[in-house]
């Protein structure tokens, strides 16, 4: 690991200013968002904010370079396809993670609505991006529609998230109309 022993310069002091106020945004966006929800399902909805340049660029990130997640940006996930193992893979961002150090993620999802607690989220793993960017993999089953808290624990930081999960033939008829 590469240590920059280098004094603090004005640049990179308000570059951390500046991701302080985004986090802060972020957070506050995001609350605002699921806050002011009417629908049934009080959806998470993430912001545009730039934690590491090395990290993929999104517009709905959630968390902090601790732990972090990109959401989908509406808030809405599909089932999974009949005959498929999952849904959705997860990819938990953490500054400084490597592979090996998934052992100490804890992810968790449980269903918000009525219906069947049946959604699993898969042991996780390490998977290895452009620009030697390393995330802890999960995947997910959901094996119903519905509302679902999902949350994750690394290393003493904690994210939680809520999405809906609506039919996989729905969903896609949803992707082709908003292109």
């Amino acid at each position: 690991m590469r240590i920059n022993s280098a004094p603090f310069t004005r640049e990179s002091v308000m570059r951390t200013e500046r991701n302080r106020m985004a986090l802060f945004a972020a957070m506050w966006f995001g609350f605002v968002a699921v806050a002011n929800s009417g629908e049934r399902c009080p959806r998470t909805l993430g912001a545009d904010v730039v934690f590491s340049e090395r990290w993929p660029q999104a517009d709905t990130w959630l968390g902090s370079e601790a732990l972090a997640v990109v959401l989908p940006a509406n808030g809405t996930w599909p089932t999974t396809v009949e005959g498929h193992a999952m849904a959705i893979k997860l990819f938990w961002y953490s500054a400084g993670f490597q592979p090996g150090l998934e052992r100490d993620f804890a992810g968790r999802i449980e269903r918000l609505d009525e219906g069947p607690n049946d959604a699993v989220m898969s042991r996780p793993t390490n998977a290895g991006l452009e620009h030697d960017v390393w995330a802890i993999l999960t995947g997910i089953d959901f094996r119903s529609a519905g509302c679902w808290r999902i949350s994750g624990t690394y290393r003493g930081q904690s994210l939680a998230f809520v999405v809906e999960t609506i039919p996989h033939s729905q969903w896609m008829n949803r992707q082709r109309t908003s292109d």
